[in-house]
């Protein structure tokens, strides 16, 4: 068994560990992350960090012997456009959710060190306010309903994958009453999912690698929220 200084053990959030409002334990892996940089086989500081070194130019042995084509190197087909560089340097707040499926399952990511891999999408928050708002409408039933007649008919016909932007959802406002009290329902939902005795299901959707900061459309309609406050509410009286 490999020894490699702790720092590059990195924990790995696939979209199987993303539900409705709850994050489920990672994977971790090695990778040879410094800053904004990638440690490479050839990196003036890789030899830093012996026990790094030896294992990363065994694993670089391993790609170079069995890789299908010679176009990429390990450290490029890790960091292919630049999916492991635009995660750094690491933010506290983050809102995830699943790339495929008809369904969207969001949840607040709160690991700085945390890295996404490409089957979800994320976006960082500038509070956790924020983050919760968003929560609130992606995790809303309504929210597929609206979606459903924005996606192509086809292969792609099952994945909400982008398309949920192409909904009118304003920007978080913290003085806007609606969108405080979609905050506090996302709380809310957070706080009962937390203590339910769920163990591995996947509810009610899944959502994925989305990477931009902003999604607001101007002169926005206010049915969008409403359709999801409302939807919790009724779901609460349940």
């Amino acid at each position: 068994m490999a020894l490699v200084e702790s720092e590059f053990v990195r924990p790995v959030y696939l979209g199987e560990c993303v539900l409705p409002y709850r994050i489920l334990p990672p994977r971790h892996a090695v990778l040879p992350l410094q800053g904004t940089e990638i440690l490479d086989g050839q990196h003036r500081e890789i030899d830093r960090y012996p026990d790094l070194a030896r294992w990363w130019r065994q694993a670089e042995e391993l790609w170079l012997k069995h890789r299908s084509s010679d176009r990429l190197t390990l450290a490029g087909r890790l960091n292919f456009q630049n999916d492991l560089t635009g995660q750094l340097p690491g933010t506290a707040l983050r809102v995830v959710y699943g790339k495929s499926g008809m369904h969207v399952s969001a949840a607040l990511l709160e690991a700085p060190n945390g890295i996404v891999e490409h089957s979800l999408y994320w976006a960082t928050v500038t509070s956790r306010s924020e983050g919760l708002y968003l929560l609130a409408i992606l995790n809303s039933p309504a929210l597929t309903e609206l979606v459903r007649p924005l996606l192509p008919y086809g292969k792609d016909e099952r994945h909400v994958d982008k398309y949920v932007w192409e909904l009118p959802i304003p920007t978080y406002d913290n003085t806007n009453p609606q969108h405080l009290r979609l905050a506090e329902i996302g709380q809310s939902e957070m706080n009962r999912i937390a203590h339910s005795s769920w163990t591995s299901a996947r509810t009610s959707s899944p959502f994925a690698n989305w990477s931009g900061n902003t999604y607001s459309t101007p002169q926005t309609p206010t049915n969008l929220m409403s359709l999801c406050e409302s939807c919790w509410i009724d779901r609460a009286r349940l």
